[in-house]
């Protein structure tokens, strides 16, 4: 087996890092084969992001397997990343041959990022076994082989990073990329290959894109005894987060994942570097209080008011809140939580994984409408009194009569409450409070759990 070495690179040097990762003397320069990353990026951006939209979802249908040849669709509670395709990209049958070797479910997608080597001469290297399986350490390694292995490497590179597009040009890298033989490319295509033609977790997402820049092994993704979800990696100054952690903002911006090379404060880690989720608490409906109609139309009176139903009252939070984020104060795990303080107590403890949900629920809303003058009605309640009376349960309201609680531009309050309310239908208002309350409709349309009736809805904006 190859020693296991960790390549630092840059989106510049991807050549030099792909010689290296090779092992063995080639006539291949490193310009050439930046030449062939930087065609594929190329490839990505023009054919398959064209085609393709990456989006999180909520509830991901899944199959399963009930007989020989029987699929069920069952339905998922979890959150997941999808490559949404609209139509297959021109391509040729050279490219669709060898994109096939590695990519045999969506191998017409990616077809296009081998165009600069679709030539016969390596189409039959490629597709004898016996060369592609070589292992330099031991026989000479064809150039054709070279050239295949590293073009392909650079696919995944640049597939992967459509998880993270928005940094990749400004980061440095480290990976345990080799194609001595073809065992990491093989492991990783196979990943890569089931991931663009479904869902694919946001675990597992994170994972793929430590693998290319954090120094993570793609055959150690799954560590045993692991309770929470994998958010994030870190390896020495190469760290991949949610982006919601560097944005802290309840809003469709924070949907994504950041690499990055810089410290990050009260970021606790497992032994092998993963960034791991405290484990969802739920909270509970309580509908035993009171909403005053009475008053509310009587202006200067609703400020006053904890609980009190009519249109929605749009206003700042009615008491600061400090965000910070923490390890929570029990368990063994090293994981990690958004606690929120009011007067330096811990009055709310959320998991990233349910703020993200709920953000992702939310982003389903219609971005434009014509709601300005639309009347609904809600029950208000005043941020403190959803927060202060109790941990565990909330005055939530129902799809027809949601609650209504107003945190208008904090994004501390929204933070929280987004967290909390994933399980209650919390929904972020952004823009229009009608919308918001039709989307909270939909979902509840399609929904069959206990709680599909329950409706909150988060007036941030």
């Amino acid at each position: 087996m190859p020693a296991s070495l960790l390549h630092y690179y840059t989106s510049r040097t991807v050549g030099s890092l792909l010689i290296n990762a090779l092992g063995v003397p080639t006539n291949i320069s490193p310009e050439r084969l930046q030449d062939d990353f930087d065609s594929i990026g190329d490839s990505i951006r023009d054919y398959i992001m064209s085609n393709a939209r990456v989006k999180w979802k909520t509830n991901p249908p899944q199959t399963k397997k009930q007989g020989p040849r029987e699929l069920t669709r069952v339905e998922a509670t979890g959150l997941a990343i999808s490559y949404e395709w609209s139509s297959v990209p021109e391509n040729s049958a050279f490219e669709r041959s060898m994109a096939g070797i590695y990519f045999p479910n969506y191998g017409d997608f990616i077809a296009p990022c081998y165009r600069r080597i679709a030539h016969e001469s390596i189409l039959i290297q490629a597709r004898d076994v016996t060369k592609r399986k070589i292992d330099a350490s031991y026989e000479d390694l064809p150039m054709e082989i070279a050239r295949f292995r590293a073009v392909t490497a650079s696919i995944v590179i640049g597939l992967v990073n459509c998880l993270a597009p928005d940094t990749f040009e400004d980061v440095q890298y480290g990976t345990f990329l080799q194609l001595v033989n073809e065992d990491w490319i093989e492991l990783m295509c196979h990943d890569i290959d089931h991931a663009v033609c479904g869902y694919t977790p946001v675990s597992s997402a994170v994972l793929y894109l430590a693998a290319i820049h954090a120094g993570c092994h793609p055959g150690a993704q799954d560590s045993k005894g692991r309770t929470g979800d994998v958010v994030g990696f870190r390896n020495g100054v190469f760290s991949i987060l949610p982006t919601l952690l560097h944005k802290v903002e309840p809003t469709e911006a924070s949907l994504g994942f950041t690499c990055s090379n810089r410290f990050f404060a009260t970021l606790t880690l497992l032994e092998d570097g993963a960034v791991v989720d405290v484990e969802h608490s739920f909270v509970f409906p309580d509908n035993s209080d009171t909403f005053d109609s009475s008053q509310a139309e009587q202006g200067s009176l609703v400020s006053l008011q904890e609980l009190w139903t009519g249109q929605p009252h749009q206003s700042p939070p009615d008491r600061p809140l400090y965000l910070s984020l923490e390890r929570p104060p029990f368990g063994v795990w090293p994981q990690i939580s958004f606690a929120g303080r009011i007067d330096g107590v811990v009055v709310a403890r959320v998991s990233i994984m349910d703020i993200l949900y709920t953000l992702v629920r939310s982003s389903q809303s219609h971005r434009v409408c014509n709601h300005a003058d639309a009347q609904i009605k809600v029950k208000n309640v005043k941020a403190s009194r959803w927060t202060l009376k109790s941990k565990r349960y909330k005055p939530t309201g129902s799809v027809d009569l949601p609650a209504y609680v107003s945190v208008k531009d904090d994004n501390c309050w929204a933070l929280i409450l987004a967290g909390e309310s994933r399980h209650l239908n919390g929904v972020v208002v952004d823009h229009c409070a009608a919308c918001a309350l039709e989307l909270l409709r939909v979902q509840q349309s399609i929904r069959v759990d206990a709680n599909n009736e329950i409706g909150v809805l988060i007036g941030y904006k």
